[in-house]
């Protein structure tokens, strides 16, 4: 039987480091923020099964855990009509011609 994380072999995640987490711009905003609330789930449920007794992700109290920013580094680029008009109609060849 299970009794505790150190049963699992991972109480290193408990002692995990997570201020650094959205330090490195290696990933961008949104993909940083879809692996923190994963992460934060994770966490949630190592509580609920005893696992743990604590989410670093989400910190001590509220607004105090790992942030990160899911913001737009860049606007896209929206096409004018004619770009799709001739978008669509370079696809549909494709299609035809398979």
């Amino acid at each position: 039987m299970i009794n505790s994380a150190s049963d699992l072999g991972i109480s290193w995640i408990v002692d995990l480091d997570t201020s650094k987490f959205g330090e490195r711009k290696l990933l961008a905003g949104g993909t940083r923020e879809k692996i923190r609330d994963a992460m934060g789930s994770v966490f949630n449920h190592a509580i609920r099964w005893e696992f743990t007794d604590r989410n670093p992700i989400a910190g001590a109290g509220k607004g105090s855990g790992v942030r990160v920013s899911a913001k737009r580094e860049r606007t896209p680029d929206i096409l004018e009509v004619e770009e799709m008009h001739l978008l669509l109609g370079v696809v549909l060849a494709a299609l035809k011609g398979t």
